[in-house]
């Protein structure tokens, strides 16, 4: 398979080997550990085209006693990356590979297949429905040159001829943050003949390492620590564990011969307590009813409550008691689907759904008919609370319950105060304690309106009814526009202007098909018309999910909010803070509008002269589109989305700021 339906002289590109065994069949990693192949790739290219070598992605363990190998016990997908001469002068081209891999169970099957891939070329060419496939193998891939790493022995010294036992001491530096929160982790090396593969690989963490001590097959510990064999032999990939996932780094140890013993430090996993996390998330939950994406939906049922003031109380209070199911188990099954994700082994957090494409097409499609509903254009009832009364014409609790669904649609975007440590806590935890800690924070999210319905002194507190709803009604589809349209230029910075226009094109199709469903045509030709125009849009929406390619950061320095920016990477701020150099980390996305009001409000003239006068480097890590790397660091502080914003001052002190910023808050945290 292939990234890009066409390639161009000069350009790099990837491809992939994707390997589906049947279930409980797996394959093998570059080293297969003690039994097994690993997969290979012979390529035939046009002239002057490179291959790659494959880019694995991080292996796992496969015990079968006696002996342990290391592959993949499931799906996985090989990237290469092929260079095109920049001197090509043809319309085509065609890739040949000839592939040979070993699939295991109880018995092996040698399989290969001869490949073959026909590109156009051209100026451009246009992401493959492959391409994502092809990410996300990529983000599998063990992150290089992120953390220093040494070797030696803390037991004994090496001295010519002194046996110091069948083991080495592995020391890999990281961040406090991080090493809080490792529950495991293992050293696959590159090379065959290195390690004990069976045998366990004791951690230990102390204050700034993560020690492993690697027992080796026989003469090899002694032969490394000795310089008699390279140390270059014990090149390799650790896997850690976390709270949120796996993550993996590619090492190259320097030999230590003065490496001294690591002292352990007592950790804790989470640094809330239960309680403390439940209360944090019932607590967010209600600020975020206050946010800007949420405010609109909340009135707009305020609204159906004020209608219904001369109902009865009964009615009025069931109204509450269904609003707040749509939202409690709307919660719950965001959280279902976040656990379910991590479990299979993603890095993920909240906001995740907005780094698809596809999920922000579809709410763009939300949001434009709910504000096309709402400025009469077409009625499924009285106003959004009839949402769902199409299929239930005398039951208004539908339109309640769908209510509750489209303000959490709308929150995700937004974290309110103390949301970001009570989901770091609730993604670290059991399946029963991160559910509760969700639970919480629907139940703070729905109480407000819950109250409004319970208690009728709070619904005297409403407006009186009259025609100045319908005028308010209207009024409130402007702010569903507003963030239809923040919505497209979100997609547009993670897809391309080429979304833009197809989702537009989308948008009309159904604005289209609203306005036919108002028509009095005859039956017949009113449904055709509409599943036309319905079928269009569902077409631009599929064509959407196509156009993400596979870079969305740029590696040059840019402007932001009036300061010298650098993108962040793990690298660059590892080098910064052993030069003692401040460094200013700022985590966001183009769809988190908490990050983006922060960022005008925060981040003044007064703030960009400290910048400068401090000489303080301000590093951005974009997470619109999925970046391990910034997952990552957002799990070093128990965070699960953004914003995140750290600051490490010259003498290494580290600062994390809250995450609704002042120019007052952020200026007290620079030392001014």
């Amino acid at each position: 398979m292939s990234e890009t339906t066409q390639i161009s002289p000069g350009q790099t590109f990837w491809v992939g080997l994707a390997l589906t065994p049947s279930e409980d069949w797996h394959t093998y990693w570059r080293n297969p550990g003690d039994a097994g192949k690993a997969t290979s790739i012979e390529w035939s290219l046009p002239a002057q085209f490179t291959a790659s070598a494959i880019h694995w992605p991080a292996p796992s363990r496969l015990p079968s006693e006696p002996v342990v190998s290391f592959g993949y016990p499931a799906d996985v997908l090989l990237p290469v990356q092929i260079t095109v001469p920049a001197d090509l002068q043809t319309d085509t081209v065609t890739l040949k590979a000839h592939a040979r891999w070993l699939v295991c169970k109880d018995v092996c099957i040698p399989e290969q297949a001869e490949l073959i891939l026909t590109l156009r070329v051209g100026k451009q060419g246009q992401p493959t429905a492959d391409a994502a496939l092809i990410l996300d193998a990529l983000h599998q891939t063990p992150l290089e040159a992120t953390v220093s790493s040494e070797f030696g022995s803390s037991h004994a010294t090496p001295d010519a001829g002194d046996h110091v036992g069948s083991q080495i001491d592995l020391r890999i530096s990281a961040d406090a943050q991080l090493l809080n929160n490792i529950t495991a982790a293992f050293f696959f090396p590159y090379a065959s003949d290195i390690i004990n593969n069976a045998a366990a690989q004791p951690l230990t963490i102390g204050k700034s390492h993560l020690g492993l001590v690697i027992p080796t097959l026989p003469t090899v510990a002694e032969d490394l620590l000795n310089k008699q064999r390279d140390a270059r032999d014990l090149a390799g990939v650790v896997v850690i564990e976390t709270g949120t996932g796996r993550a993996a780094w590619a090492i190259n140890p320097t030999l230590n011969t003065a490496l001294p013993p690591l002292v352990a430090i007592t950790t804790t996993a989470n640094s809330l307590s239960l309680f403390e996390a439940l209360l944090f998330a019932f607590l967010g939950g209600l600020i975020l009813n206050l946010m800007p994406c949420v405010l609109p939906v909340l009135s707009l049922k305020a609204l159906a409550i004020a209608r219904k003031s001369g109902a009865e109380r009964a009615a009025i209070r069931a109204q509450g008691w269904v609003f707040a199911a749509g939202v409690i188990i709307s919660f719950l099954i965001v959280a279902g689907a976040l656990l379910v994700i991590k479990a299979a082994g993603a890095q993920i957090g909240w906001g995740f759904h907005l780094q698809n494409p596809l999920v922000i097409g579809v709410l763009i499609y939300v949001l434009f008919l709910v504000a096309l509903n709402l400025s009469g254009v077409f009625e499924v009832g009285a106003g959004l609370q009839g949402v769902g009364q199409k299929f239930a014409h005398n039951n208004s609790a539908w339109g309640t319950f769908f209510t509750g669904v489209l303000a959490v649609m709308v929150a995700t975007p937004c974290t309110a105060p103390f949301m970001a440590p009570a989901l770091g806590f609730a993604l670290t935890q059991p399946m029963g304690i991160a559910l509760a800690v969700f639970l919480a924070l629907g139940i703070g999210f729905a109480l407000p309106l819950w109250l409004v319905c319970q208690i009728p002194a709070a619904q005297r507190l409403l407006p009186k009814p009259g025609a100045w709803m319908d005028t308010f009604k209207q009024l409130l589809a402007f702010p569903m526009y507003l963030a239809a349209i923040w919505l497209i230029w979100v997609l547009g910075r993670q897809s391309g202007p080429n979304a833009i226009g197809i989702i537009l094109l989308g948008c009309l199709a159904l604005g289209f098909a609203t306005w036919v469903m108002t028509k009095q045509w005859k039956t017949f030709l009113r449904i055709s018309f509409m599943v036309l125009a319905i079928v269009a849009a569902v077409m631009a929406l599929h064509s959407v999910s196509k156009t993400s390619g596979l870079e969305h950061a740029t590696s040059s320095n840019t402007a932001h909010a009036g300061i010298e920016t650098e993108p962040y990477t793990p690298a660059r701020l590892a080098d910064l803070r052993a030069a003692h150099q401040p460094v200013f980390v700022n985590m966001t996305a183009d769809w988190c509008i908490t990050c983006m009001v922060n960022e005008k409000v925060a981040f003044t003239n007064n703030a960009n002269k400290i910048f400068v006068e401090k000489n303080i480097t301000y590093l951005i890590g974009d997470w619109t589109n999925y970046d391990p790397a910034i997952t990552a660091y957002l799990a070093e502080f128990k965070r699960s989305g953004v914003p995140l914003y750290v600051y490490y001052d010259a003498n290494d002190n580290v600062t994390v700021l809250p995450q609704i910023l002042t120019e007052r808050i952020l200026l007290d945290a620079l030392g001014q």
